[in-house]
């Protein structure tokens, strides 16, 4: 790895030869590249939305799919460049200069896209494509009657606990008075509200999309870093991070891959699929090449591969052995399990596994199954806690309600991501605090050299904890910073 500067009006590179490579590839091509006037009085914002395409460290295997690279979408959203304010004031910038037609990254988000599987993982490119067009005439629609556009805002938090977002909440007797900059905000979170594709099956991974980068926007206008904009602690000394280790059919780079992430992080979570032998024989590898430590836990992930009978015969001939380093085990029913209320016999089984497992001291969680606060309830009878990714439920605001409606069904929290950079890891970072566990390593999947940002949360030592970008170290908003100049990017590729 190298670093290059360049000056004057080259752009800035870190890896530099293997962003050119990254940069010159089409995925890299602006898929939309739309300015609209929020206000109506001159207040522009650029959406452009980008394909993301990641290498994988090695390939990752689940139950269902390998992959040795993932597409995935970023959403810049950028606003000109101003001129320097004496009084530093939320509606200007220090050091930006007026007319020079450039202009700056304000906020930044991505969600990962997996294969495509029915009620799990529902978008494509081209349906975030269709999503972010639908949030844009949305936000044209609004601007169209910017004469009144302070009494046309709504509460964009009202479904949301009123702990969070208490620094940015305004009542409907307040949206007349408050301060011009925090209006857009409110606006293009009204805007994605309403949108045409706010209901579709692809519209979570939309949603989560646009929200993420709309806030890390807001967090940097205002200062702050994303977890003090939701009002969530940034720390823990309960909650540790997990480290996933992918199906091969190879099980020594299945070894190979536990000891990179034990680097980082001691706490490892294992995939497996339905074959029993399989499963002993990498659970054997891993335990003799990473003995039990005190405070070191395992996770298995099933991906909705077994059934009853294989999840009891799984933990009577695999699983018992290593019961005192097995905190819980992922996803064994099949995704539908909890959508078919009438099939008792299937509910009853699978509750009769969670007791067998619990028996042993093994917990059960939902992942697949799990996508929003609807779920919780369904989901209930048969797990012990949920694992929310934002992409599934749409967001911070719907992972917010995900976690109440857990907590109302006294339910264990997990926050976990798609294979991505550290832009969508760090994101779902922010809320860490709300959950007991989770598995936030998609970044460390995914090659230093294929990613366009810098920065992110790191794991402490010794158990696997996460510390958070802070303000106080000018990292504001989602906490990463981009590798090169996104003006003279885009501008090359139009």
């Amino acid at each position: 790895e190298r670093e290059r500067e360049y000056t004057g009006d080259e752009l800035l590179f870190q890896e530099a030869d293997c962003l050119q490579k990254i940069l010159s590839d089409e995925m890299t091509t602006p898929i939309l590249d739309v300015t609209v006037d929020l206000t109506g009085d001159g207040h522009l914002l650029n959406v452009c939305l980008l394909g993301y395409e990641l290498e994988l460290a090695s390939s990752f295997g689940t139950s269902h799919s390998t992959s040795a690279f993932r597409n995935n979408a970023l959403l810049l959203l950028r606003a000109p460049c101003r001129p320097k304010a004496p009084d530093h004031s939320h509606d200007s910038v220090e050091g930006e200069e007026l007319g020079t037609g450039k202009w700056e990254l304000r906020g930044v988000g991505e969600v990962g896209l997996p294969p495509k599987k029915a009620l799990v993982y529902e978008a494509g490119l081209s349906d975030i494509s269709t999503y972010v067009s639908s949030f844009l005439e949305s936000l044209q629609q609004f601007s169209t009657y910017h004469d009144n556009h302070q009494s046309c805002l709504s509460d964009v938090f009202a479904s949301v606990p009123e702990e969070y977002f208490s620094l940015v909440r305004i009542s409907n007797e307040d949206i007349t008075t408050s301060s011009a900059y925090a209006l857009p905000f409110h606006r293009l979170l009204q805007a994605l509200d309403t949108c045409r594709c706010k209901d579709a099956t692809f519209g979570r991974a939309g949603r989560a999309l646009v929200e993420g980068a709309v806030l890390d926007a807001w967090a940097k206008q205002l200062g702050v870093s994303l977890h003090e904009l939701i009002n969530v602690s940034p720390t823990s000394n309960t909650h540790r991070s997990f480290y996933t280790a992918a199906m091969n059919e190879d099980i020594s780079l299945i070894v190979e891959a536990a000891k990179f992430g034990a680097k980082h992080t001691p706490q490892l979570k294992i995939k497996l699929n339905e074959y029993v032998e399989l499963a002993r024989c990498i659970l054997h590898a891993l335990d003799t090449a990473l003995p039990h430590e005190d405070g070191h836990w395992w996770s298995v992930d099933a991906n909705a591969a077994w059934s009853p009978d294989v999840a009891e015969v799984m933990l009577r001939k695999v699983l018992e052995p290593y019961k005192h380093r097995l905190f819980m085990v992922e996803q064994p029913f099949p995704v539908d399990v909890h959508l078919q209320p009438h099939d008792m016999t299937s509910l009853d089984r699978w509750t009769d596994v969670r007791t067998k497992y619990n028996a042993s001291n093994i917990l059960i969680f939902a992942d697949e199954s799990m996508r929003t606060a609807e779920d919780v309830r369904l989901l209930a009878p048969f797990v012990n806690g949920v694992n929310i990714k934002l992409e599934k439920c749409g967001g911070f605001r719907a992972a917010l309600l995900a976690v109440q409606e857990a907590q109302r069904h006294d339910l264990m929290v997990w926050f976990g991501c798609m294979v991505g950079s550290n832009i969508n890891s760090t994101a779902t970072a922010h809320i860490f605090s709300l959950a007991c566990c989770s598995d936030l390593d998609g970044a460390l999947l995914v090659t230093p050299e294929s990613q366009l940002f810098t920065g992110g949360f790191q794991y402490t030592a010794p158990l696997g904890g996460i510390q958070l970008p802070s303000s106080e170290d000018g990292c504001c908003g989602i906490g990463v910073a981009p590798k090169l100049d996104f003006d003279r990017f885009i501008s090359s590729k139009k």
